[in-house]
């Protein structure tokens, strides 16, 4: 079971025109919950922003990787406090990329 009072962020976010396009949620519960009690939106700067400050810098990088070698692909994640999941040293689990 995810740590989710340990919970910064989390949603999907995907590449776009305008550069970044978070869809995300900071309500501490499992993600489907979380969202359905908060939905929030961030493009550009903001949503840059957002995600620089919930990731430590292995998670970001992954990221990265993940949106250059799926370009059009949505990423869905959770970041914690602390690492977690089943890659040493990343703060934030990817669950899924998917194309609509």
């Amino acid at each position: 079971m995810a740590p989710h009072h340990e919970t910064i962020l989390q949603g999907e976010v995907k590449r776009d025109l305008w550069g970044l396009a978070l869809t995300y949620t900071t309500v501490k519960q499992p993600m489907r919950q979380a969202l359905s009690l908060q939905t929030l939106h961030a493009n550009g700067l903001r949503a840059k922003l957002a995600i620089e400050y919930a990731m430590d810098q292995p998670s970001l990088d992954w990221l990265d990787y993940l949106l250059e070698s799926y370009p059009d692909h949505v990423v869905e994640f959770s970041s914690f406090r602390r690492p977690w999941g089943t890659v040493p040293g990343y703060n934030t689990v990817f669950w899924e990329v998917r194309r609509y």
